[in-house]
């Protein structure tokens, strides 16, 4: 019942299996202690809320209003800028990262493609989207990003 509540703990949750679980299996770095990895996880805990919290725009006609998801809360406008900031955030989180050398330059390309795609996204959500528009373009950001990261890492790096 707790408004918000539930985005955060699926993002947390998803991007935890999705980002953490893969970089402590198959770091290099062991051993030692960084808060850079955990920089990763938050930028993508921002990615994946974002694109949750595009789907209330859609529904937000529908929607009871005792959810007071943030678009009811905040209006339409409101909302995608502050998406907008929160993915430029998840860029600097992720650059960070990249910077202390937590994760490749594939990895760190997928994610500001991903990013990037999904600020245009933002952009052009509205509440009468056809369901396509977040079915396939937004809920497939996060497979894009791994799509930019595989093909750098195993067909330009390799």
């Amino acid at each position: 019942e707790i408004p918000g509540l539930k985005g955060i703990a699926v993002a947390c949750t998803w991007t935890f299996l999705t980002s953490m679980v893969p970089y402590l299996a198959f770091s290099k770095i062991s051993g030692e202690f960084s808060i850079f990895p955990v920089f990763l996880w938050l930028s993508q805990i921002i990615t994946f809320y974002v694109i949750t919290g595009l789907s209330d725009i859609r529904d937000l006609e529908i929607d009871p209003a005792h959810l007071r998801t943030m678009v009811q809360r905040l209006g339409i406008q409101r909302t995608i800028r502050t998406f907008l900031i929160l993915l430029l955030l998840s860029m600097v989180l992720a650059l960070s990262a990249f910077y202390r050398d937590r994760i490749v330059a594939p990895q760190l390309t997928g994610i500001l493609c991903g990013n990037t795609l999904l600020m245009l996204f933002a952009l052009k959500s509205k509440t009468r989207q056809p369901d396509w528009f977040y079915t396939i373009l937004v809920d497939g950001v996060l497979i894009f990003q791994w799509l930019v990261f595989f093909l750098l890492d195993k067909v330009l790096f390799y």
